[in-house]
């Protein structure tokens, strides 16, 4: 793998940080009969998250043991890092499913400190957590009188009558309604699980609110830890509180995080466990549609408001009358279990592992598309870019278009040697805006030139890409700066990101000088590419290799 992430192993690490694992220590919906390693656990479903993880505390509850330190991985540039971290197979039991798996550990940083987000693992109750993905082949529906979330055979003839929204393209790795808004367009509310609050909104909203409502009952409640330290934020009581086309009456009201806010396209707002018993609610995943009924107000106790009517929360208790439980019936996909599991293993640079999993998962699901992704990857750094092909063209059956694919494909084309086959897989990918398409344009560049020596007007674009090392390397196939000040470039970030950045240095000068006719200027300059030994694969030095090899089938100077 590149110093890039790709297509799922990117959503997974981002999602470890923005919403996985998720918690404070207050109510949760927990699965009723959950235990792990043999012991009675406390298991969440938390629907704002993508992958099923054990809490740290909660492993070591479990008796199950786990290293203390893996390699950090730099997500998109930003500086945030989740350590992975990856537990043994253990078995488990969720309801009437029983199986063994080997569960992620996850342990946000940010420059080797506590990330700071809002929300923290819990070191009080909460064992592990399962992510919106496992539960949404499930019809699901969410009683919040009896605080329970159960599955269905089919939609229960009363939703039809209710509103109903489809759910959001955001929703395949959480769960996100989408809502007409009044002036035209759609926006998307978040369906947390994973939290015990109300609802909250964007900061703007909240300060418009407050403004317009300067009498509204307000408190504060404990949130999540930051930084090691406790935080808390404000919350107001709304008699009626508006969401694009949904109207939610007697629910406290809180500013969302720049979590939720910034990285959720056209946010409305987040729907925690109190908003869901201000509702009768259906999800019916498979066919990607909830329907949702607004109750009439009053709600039930909130701890710091007392309403008229309404009994007081008994003391300690966070939202009367307690938790959620998740009904035996909801049934999990395992094959997500064992594809994320792979995907970890693969980052891990545990291969053999991975493929076990990743196996396991497409034995139970042979269109699981995360697990097809990644077993490719697998074989193209285990030099079988072939057998990856096959994966790939998989894919592309069921998604024709994904540029990550494609990006993947035009990889194992170019180890081939068939490089007509990878110019145009790369030329599929920059007719997609993604995070590959900056690669593609570089390495379809080279290949070109070496077909039809000349400007390749393609690359002109290099000169308004945003800085960084994408950049550089336009602006050194561009003429714009030498090898010295590419290979200066290249030594800027972490260590890790400096080892592969100089290997796709190396590799690119080695094929400016080839195309100048330096053979041995090409050879010296590859073989510093291949020399360093890199934690997991890297395409540059892959590359550099099968020139290495074309080159020795020539004198030098040819």
């Amino acid at each position: 793998m590149s110093i890039r992430l790709h297509l799922a192993c990117l959503a997974l690490l981002a999602d470890l940080l923005l919403s996985g694992c998720n918690t404070t220590s207050y109510s949760r919906a927990y699965f009723a009969n959950a235990t792990i390693n043999n012991h009675p656990a406390h298991v969440v479903m938390d629907t704002d998250s993508n992958l099923p993880c054990l809490d740290p505390a909660g492993a070591e509850r479990l008796n199950i043991h786990f290293p203390n330190y893996t390699r950090k991985i730099d997500i998109n540039g930003s500086h945030e890092y989740t350590t992975l971290v990856l537990a043994p197979v253990v078995p488990i039991t969720l309801g009437h499913q029983s199986f063994s798996a080997a569960l992620p550990v996850a342990i946000s940083t940010l420059n080797g400190a506590n990330s700071g987000f809002e929300n923290s693992p819990d070191p009080l109750s909460t064992d592990a957590y399962i992510g919106w993905p496992e539960v949404r082949q499930n019809i699901l529906v969410f009683d919040g009188d009896t605080r329970t979330i159960s599955a269905a055979p089919e939609i229960p003839v009363r939703a039809y009558l209710w509103l109903r929204f489809p759910l959001s393209p955001e929703s395949s790795d959480r769960l996100v309604i989408q809502v007409p808004l009044p002036e035209g367009g759609d926006g998307n509310i978040i369906l947390d699980t994973g939290q015990p609050w109300g609802v909250s909104i964007p900061r703007a909203q909240w300060d418009a609110w407050i403004a317009a409502h300067p009498q509204a009952p307000t408190t504060f409640h404990l949130g999540g830890l930051a930084n090691g330290n406790a935080s808390s934020f404000p919350e107001a009581w709304a008699d009626q509180i508006t969401l694009g086309s949904l109207t939610l009456t007697d629910v406290p009201i809180h500013p969302a995080s720049s979590v939720e806010d910034f990285h959720t396209k056209s946010y409305l707002g987040t729907l925690g466990l109190y908003a869901l018993t201000r509702t009768d609610l259906v999800v019916d995943g498979p066919h990607l549609v909830a329907f949702l009924n607004p109750k009439s107000p009053p709600g039930p106790a909130y701890p710091g408001f007392n309403r008229p009517n309404v009994a007081p929360s008994p003391a300690g208790d966070f939202i009367h009358p307690g938790d959620w439980s998740v009904a035996d019936s909801v049934t999990l996909a395992l094959d997500y279990i064992y594809a994320k599991s792979g995907q970890l293993q693969y980052l891990l640079g545990d291969y053999p592992a991975a493929n076990l999993s990743l196996n396991q998962a497409l034995a139970l699901n042979p269109r699981n598309l995360t697990a097809l992704f990644v077993r490719g990857q697998i074989k193209i750094a285990l030099g079988d870019s072939s057998a990856a092909l096959d994966d790939f063209n998989r894919i592309l059956l069921y998604f024709p278009s994904e540029p990550a694919v494609f990006f993947q494909s035009a990889i194992a084309a170019q180890i081939l040697g068939d490089n007509p086959q990878a110019i145009a897989d790369y030329g599929l990918v920059l007719q997609h805006p993604s995070g590959d398409a900056p690669a593609a344009l570089l390495n379809r560049h080279v290949l070109i030139l070496q077909q039809t020596p000349g400007p390749d007007p393609s690359l002109a674009i290099a000169a308004s890409w945003p800085s960084g090392w994408d950049k550089s390397l336009g602006q050194f196939l561009l003429g714009q700066i030498n090898e010295s000040a590419l290979l200066d470039a290249a030594d800027t970030g972490e260590d890790e990101a400096v080892a592969a950045q100089r290997c796709a240095a190396y590799y690119f000068i080695g094929m400016t000088r080839s195309l100048r006719g330096d053979s041995p200027g090409a050879k010296s300059a590859w073989q510093k590419c291949v020399a360093p030994p890199l934690p997991t694969f890297n395409e540059y030095q892959a590359f550099a290799r099968v020139q290495l090899a074309l080159l020795a089938q020539k004198p030098l100077g040819n």
